[in-house]
């Protein structure tokens, strides 16, 4: 009996990491950090294991490897056991996010992070402002208490209607988190981590945030343009962008793990 429940337990493991690892894997690629075209699965567990023992990579310098080693704790930590759907809904509020930067900007990856930005600031090469620093702190606790309000009013279910549902409010946040940009650096990490939380009452495997190639990134780009032409904001086109995710990342996993997929 021990024996059968060692062998569950290290079975669990193994797949928990295996997600983690293909998780971190699509949101480095989401954020530019690493290509798309590469197979880098192998060097992403030597730098996550071995840093800050060693720190020779003939893909990544030194900073880039602290995003790494920073993102993968943060994943390990806030999302934990993807076959437990443990999150509370309630304890989505600022104070997360803040929590969530503070583990990957440590290690002088971030200024002040867990600290929102005190400066203006805009994409690159760009003349559109996000929000005004003075701004912020209004606008993210409405964001937080409004997703938090839709979410907890769901149907207690996983029908595709509620997930459909579930996937424009995640999508919303999702937009106005990046357009509010509440700080300095590492939105993107934070925001996806963040999506993932809200979407694991309705999967398994832990839902990235990432676009293949420069068509994607163009799609991506344009979902979140597409979703500020209208008040209040409307993301139809960035919750279809993220369903698709869904899917993909579902069914690939399956796949690799030799498991029969119906929807």
């Amino acid at each position: 009996m021990n024996s059968d429940c060692d062998n569950k337990e290290e079975f669990i493991s193994g797949i928990t990491t295996f997600l983690h690892l293909a998780y971190l894997q699509k949101c480095l690629i989401g954020e530019g950090i690493i290509p798309d075209d590469q197979d880098n699965e192998t060097k992403l567990e030597n730098i996550i294991h071995h840093y800050p023992n060693s720190i020779h990579s003939d893909l990544f310098d030194i900073r880039s490897m602290k995003k790494i080693c920073n993102l993968y704790e943060a994943i390990i930590i806030f999302l934990d056991n993807p076959f437990l759907h443990t999150f509370d809904i309630h304890l989505f509020t600022p104070e997360l996010a803040k929590q969530i930067h503070s583990y990957i900007g440590k290690n002088d990856v971030i200024q002040n992070c867990g600290k929102y930005r005190k400066k203006d600031a805009r994409p690159a090469q760009s003349d559109y402002w996000y929000y005004r620093p003075d701004l912020i702190e209004k606008k993210i606790e409405e964001l937080f208490e409004k997703t938090r309000t839709l979410m907890i009013a769901l149907p207690k279910d996983t029908k595709s209607s509620t997930i459909a549902q579930a996937i424009k409010i995640s999508a919303t946040f999702v937009g106005t988190f990046l357009d509010i940009h509440p700080f300095s650096n590492g939105n993107g990490r934070v925001v996806r981590l963040l999506f993932s939380l809200l979407m694991s009452p309705f999967s398994v495997v832990p839902i990235p945030i990432f676009a293949n190639g420069s068509k994607g990134k163009n799609t991506w780009l344009e979902c979140l343009e597409e979703g500020k032409m209208e008040y209040p904001y409307k993301y139809d086109g960035l919750a279809t962008f993220l369903l698709e995710k869904m899917y993909t990342c579902m069914n690939q996993t399956c796949y690799l793990l030799d498991l029969d997929l119906t929807f």
